[in-house]
């Protein structure tokens, strides 16, 4: 079946059962609050949102607008406690999938840790109601996606072995936090590297062939990143060997295969570079327009190149 109609189904289905519920006043009150109920919820919300789908949103908000008009005369009312509980998980789905999402695509994140004994706390409520519906609902696409870069996943890996740290006893949140920030200074200092290294090498890169001219290049990148106003005593070797890496396969791609690509159409070679060199598809897409803009090329040609095989 196709999976855009499977997703259309759940949204559906769920949709139908809350206005028999809350609307109707047909559906028993047996299942009411069931933990498989509430988890098949926040699923359909899911998929209503990656697809932009509304239904259930403005049936919550009808939902919520009713019982503000009429409201039940029994406080403690079954449906009460229900809509109540929908309504919370909605604001914490929102709240992790914003905390996630940003520490996957944004460089510099502040969280401190009252922010991942929160997320903690989430998690242990959404796996309560199912197992595994934690990863589910945040993980399974972020960590999936091609957007996501190498270091939004090592730093979202690094939160959720943190998280089970905590679980274990074996870690506290500022220790987590700890280590995020390290990734985050890291990662920082990679990007502010990259910078000085196309000033120096990305149009000459034989300049700097031997190990000497390493040396020289190394010393250069260090006295470019204090002038920058980064507080560093020495470039670490292995992330220098990162950033060498980095730039030797940009210039191969923008050089030699970019203009093969754009000339034949060649969405296959594309996808096999971006596979093998392991560059993330930010730095592969920068490129891209770059090029396009220096040889006045029209952006309709990256439109082309772009679409899914």
């Amino acid at each position: 079946m196709d999976v855009s109609t499977t997703g259309t189904q759940i949204i559906d289905s769920m949709n139908n059962h809350l206005e028999a519920i809350f609307l109707k006043r047909q559906a028993p009150q047996i299942c009411l609050n069931r933990p498989e109920t509430i988890a098949s919820f926040l699923v359909a919300s899911k998929l209503a949102r990656d697809c932009g789908n509304r239904d259930l949103e403005q049936t919550l908000l009808l939902i919520g607008k009713e019982r503000d008009e009429k409201p039940d005369s029994d406080p403690n009312d079954a449906l009460g406690g229900y809509f109540h509980d929908l309504v919370e998980y909605v604001r914490l789905f929102d709240e992790t999938l914003q905390l996630f999402s940003r520490l996957a695509i944004m460089e510099s994140i502040s969280i401190d840790a009252g922010a991942v004994m929160r997320l903690h706390a989430c998690r242990e409520r959404f796996n309560e109601l199912e197992p595994s519906l934690f990863h589910k609902l945040f993980l399974a696409d972020l960590m999936g996606s091609r957007f996501t870069g190498s270091y939004g996943r090592r730093k979202v890996k690094t939160l959720l072995e943190g998280l089970q740290h905590i679980s274990d006893g074996t870690a506290n949140a500022v220790t987590v936090v700890e280590r995020l920030i390290i990734l985050e200074k890291e990662q920082r200092l990679l990007m502010f590297m990259l910078d000085c290294l196309r000033d120096n090498i990305s149009k000459n890169y034989s300049r700097f062939a031997s190990s000497n001219d390493m040396g020289v290049l190394k010393r250069l990148l260090l006295i470019d990143l204090r002038q920058k106003g980064m507080p560093v005593d020495d470039v670490p070797d292995e992330l220098f060997r990162k950033g060498m890496d980095i730039i030797k396969k940009e210039a191969l791609y923008r050089n030699n295969l970019l203009p093969m690509i754009l000339r034949s159409g060649n969405r296959a070679l594309r996808e096999e570079f971006i596979t093998e060199s392991g560059l993330d598809l930010f730095f592969i897409e920068e490129l891209e327009h770059e090029y396009c803009n220096t040889h006045q090329l029209a952006k309709e040609q990256l439109a082309v190149i772009r679409q899914p095989i």
